[in-house]
């Protein structure tokens, strides 16, 4: 690496040294160590996750906030996991004499960033319903309002039904940025084409934002078909 320009040599002992500082952090094992990991990632993910709702809830056809989404949900667990279970095993087994612990002890933190790697890509693709927060209520003012939408597939045909509660004055349905219905007075039912649906990684999207008398939206509430 001597042999490099002088800019990129500076840039590789910077990136290296970097590189040496995280190593050291990611197995400093003492207890004090240990809980600050556990307590920074768990942050950390969690505020993946309630900003990737929010984005979410703000831009419902970026689709690709799913992925962070999922980073944030697994990080909040799989952090304080890697750092309390993971990496003292790793230490642990790789001190042992030559043998399959000693060689798992030198692999199994790869193992374990790849298994967490391909959880968040399966997470973020199938989009399961536990992921997502709703913020979908707006202004402290606001009625307290929480109507409950029901959809069934029928034959290719969606067919749902929004419950009436007081302080709801319209109700649109949309999918895709693409307005489908509009209602003004109850009751609030509608059939759609389940292939008139906008879909985004095998997963079809129905959004429904229920609006008060002064204009602002109450709520919104989003249905997920695959």
């Amino acid at each position: 690496m001597d042999r490099l320009p002088g800019p990129a040599s500076t840039v590789y002992r910077i990136l290296r040294s970097a590189w040496r500082d995280f190593i050291s952090i990611y197995y400093a094992n003492t207890p004090t160590w240990r809980l600050l990991k556990s307590a920074a990632l768990a942050f950390l993910g969690f505020g993946c996750w309630a900003s990737g709702n929010l984005l979410l809830s703000v831009q419902p056809d970026w689709t690709w906030l799913n992925y962070l989404i999922a980073y944030g949900v697994l990080l909040v667990f799989y952090g304080p996991f890697t750092h309390i279970v993971v990496v003292p095993l790793a230490i642990r087994w790789r001190r042992r004499p030559q043998g399959f612990l000693n060689t798992l002890g030198k692999r199994i933190s790869k193992i374990n960033i790849t298994f967490f790697i391909v959880l968040v890509i399966a997470l973020g693709a199938t989009a399961p319903g536990f992921m997502f927060l709703d913020f979908g209520a707006y202004g402290g003012d606001a009625p307290d309002v929480d109507p409950t939408l029901n959809c069934e597939r029928v034959d290719g045909v969606v067919e749902c039904t929004l419950s009436d509660e007081p302080g709801i004055h319209e109700v649109v349905v949309s999918t895709g940025g693409e307005e489908l219905y509009r209602f003004t007075e109850p009751p609030y039912e509608w059939t759609v084409e389940e292939d008139e649906l906008y879909e985004s990684q095998g997963v079809r999207r129905l959004q429904v934002d229920v609006y008060g008398e002064d204009g602002n939206r109450l709520r919104r509430l989003v249905q997920r078909f695959r």
